[in-house]
């Protein structure tokens, strides 16, 4: 199937924290699941991963896009759905407008929301609408059910299952929410201190 992700010897230091060491693969078409307590270093790896030039040494390689779904994501709180899908969408190259309406419709949100009056369940729905509309190869998900219903959270973990039959994406979802992951994942890394201690497939 191939390489989705591969990270090796993944460091970065940012204030008094550490990200050390970090190395794994992932093939494409697979979900892992990023675990650990508040404060281990999911999120800082995520973006790290999002953004190679935030690391201090080590190696970051994917192929295509990555997309992502994070709370302090920046879209304007002010615009419409539409007026950030316009701006943001620029940022990639042969955006996908008729891609992301599909997905916005198939959400059930309208174009014409604002975005800082959409309900963290609805900024995830954006979020993931948005992401899809580049086409990503490689999606970041940080805390993405968090704070949700039970009933959305299991929609939202079938949309990213029918998104990985239907489109080989490889998903990366950092959560403290273990039974999620038990739905969905096929691997499992554990941050503690800003290190990988565990790898595992289940």
């Amino acid at each position: 199937m191939g390489i989705a992700l591969k990270v090796t010897d993944l460091c970065r230091r940012q204030g008094h924290f550490e990200l050390s060491d970090i190395s794994f693969t992932l093939e494409k078409g697979y979900i892992m699941g990023l675990v650990g307590r508040m404060g281990s270093g999911k999120s800082t790896l995520l973006k790290c991963i999002l953004n190679p030039a935030l690391i201090k040494s080590g190696s970051v390689s994917y192929e295509g896009k990555a997309g992502f779904i994070m709370e302090d994501a920046p879209f304007l709180p002010e615009a419409t759905l539409k007026e950030n899908m316009k701006l943001y969408g620029k940022l990639y190259k042969d955006y996908d407008e008729a891609e992301f309406s599909d997905r916005l419709k198939r959400v059930g949100l309208g174009d014409h929301k604002v975005y800082g009056l959409l309900s963290k369940g609805e900024k995830v729905r954006f979020q993931f609408a948005f992401a899809m509309g580049h086409h990503p190869g490689l999606l970041l998900l940080d805390e993405p059910t968090s704070g949700l219903d039970v009933s959305f959270r299991r929609e939202f973990l079938y949309m990213l299952q029918e998104t990985v039959e239907q489109n080989m994406t490889s998903i990366i979802i950092a959560t403290h929410i273990v039974e999620d992951l038990d739905r969905v994942a096929d691997y499992i890394g554990t941050m503690e201190d800003g290190r990988m201690t565990e790898w595992r497939s289940l």
